[in-house]
């Protein structure tokens, strides 16, 4: 359905957009894919017989008992194709989807408290009646579902329905077509630079390096057509993606953070939903800035501002030499940097690295029956190690309040005896 085009070659990444190449040359103005609107994942045009038609007249349209919003019908329209495995039409789509949650940036309030987990934490946090009902609905909408398209067995998770729910926030799209609008999985070409533009309402235009796509009408049906804006090169790479739906959107994306919507499976990125930096370009700016490779594959979720250096340093560790080099570097791009801090904690990695090969080098010199007779006597021996060597996979935040408490402890300790030792000396 998606990649069926003799001109591209499927190449799949993981955490990235399914990649595609070009087989051949392919010359500016020719159409490299042509695909029907019904072949796209969404809450139209489904076909009569289809089981979930039972669920729209349950929770969508003015007559629904209690309506539940597109992104949740959709998320429910994905589980149900995902459970068809190899027989769904949408396999290969579906197939180039993260397996895991996508950061929950973006949700609504009562989303956020479904996908954060406890019921307790859900009730102290957003205990308004409207979550409530919202909570209430997912469940019921859950098990009926489940009773209507698989017979009441409940193979339908609630971390699946999460799973879905944040996989329609990240890479669902919305197409405008005359007075119809389709919010939905279609598919978008990219490349690493965007300029979108809207030029009617019955004509969805994408522009961008490499390639356009566009809805066309025929006598039949609708298709999005993708067309060649440049020469594209034999075996060069081409990105497929599902972004936002609007120009501001894409302007939010590319220029300013946006406020309600994680980032859409940005080409050659790493995807970063750290509130305290807005900016997707002071993203990449640190991630160069700290000589991190920012096309690198690899997935970094910053929860808040002062995790933003932490996580960086966690990924590349900072000697204490490096520090005033990243920080004017850094500051470069116009973000405020707390040097202080970053130089503490790469004081503090280059102290867990010597520390770690102290244990080490110690481990090494004992032989087993010294092993076995410290066992019981030195515990913390063992945990320390423990700590230290597998301590560097965990967030230095976590570990920092612990590591300067217990020197503050020992410094308090040293100066309480000394303060002794002074006293006696005068005694004396």
């Amino acid at each position: 359905m998606l990649l069926f085009s003799p001109l591209l070659l499927d190449v799949s990444y993981l955490h990235r957009a399914a990649g595609v190449i070009a087989r051949r040359k392919i010359t500016k103005g020719e159409v490299v894919m042509s695909i029907p609107l019904r072949s796209c994942l969404s809450l139209t045009d489904l076909p009569p017989k289809d089981a979930f038609n039972s669920v729209l007249k349950l929770y969508s349209g003015p007559r629904a008992e209690r309506p539940l919003s597109t992104e949740v019908l959709l998320a429910i329209r994905l589980l149900v194709e995902d459970a068809k495995g190899e027989e769904s039409d949408f396999y290969h789509l579906i197939h180039t989807f993260p397996k895991q949650t996508v950061g929950a940036l973006g949700f609504s309030d009562e989303i956020v408290g479904l996908i954060r987990g406890t019921s307790a934490y859900f009730k102290a946090a957003y205990a308004r009646e409207e979550a409530k009902k919202h909570y209430a609905d997912v469940e019921d909408v859950m098990k009926r579902f489940s009773r209507v398209l698989i017979g009441g067995k409940h193979q339908y998770t609630f971390e699946r329905f999460v799973w879905a729910l944040s996989i329609v926030r990240a890479y669902s799209v919305q197409v405008t077509t005359g007075s119809i609008n389709r919010q939905g999985f279609f598919p978008l070409a990219a490349h690493f630079n965007h300029a979108w533009k809207k030029e009617h309402a019955d004509h969805y235009h994408v522009e961008f390096e490499g390639i356009e796509h566009h809805v066309e009408h025929d006598v039949f049906e609708k298709h999005l057509v993708f067309t060649a804006v440049r020469s594209i090169d034999a075996m060069e790479e081409i990105l497929l993606f599902y972004g936002p739906h609007s120009s501001s959107a894409m302007m939010d994306m590319y220029g300013h953070a946006p406020k309600n919507n994680p980032f859409h499976a940005i080409p050659y990125s790493v995807r970063i939903t750290d509130p305290s930096v807005q900016n997707y370009k002071e993203k990449v700016a640190i991630l160069i800035a700290l000589d991190i490779d920012y096309r690198s594959p690899c997935l970094l979720t910053l929860d808040g501002p002062d995790d933003t250096l932490l996580t960086l340093l966690r990924v590349k560790c900072l000697t204490p030499e490096e520090v005033p080099t990243a920080v004017s570097r850094i500051k470069e791009t116009g973000i405020v940097c707390a040097e202080n801090e970053l130089r503490m904690l790469a004081e503090l990695n280059a102290m867990l690295l010597q520390k770690e090969g102290q244990l080490r080098a110690a481990k090494e010199k004992l032989t087993e029956k010294d092993m076995e007779l410290l066992a019981h006597r030195l515990p913390i021996f063992e945990s320390d190690e423990n700590v230290l060597m597998r301590g560097r996979e965990y967030s230095l935040r976590a570990r920092l309040p612990y590591l300067l408490r217990n020197g503050q402890v020992k410094n308090e300790e040293k100066a309480r005896e000394e303060k002794i030792e002074g006293e006696k000396a005068e005694k004396g």
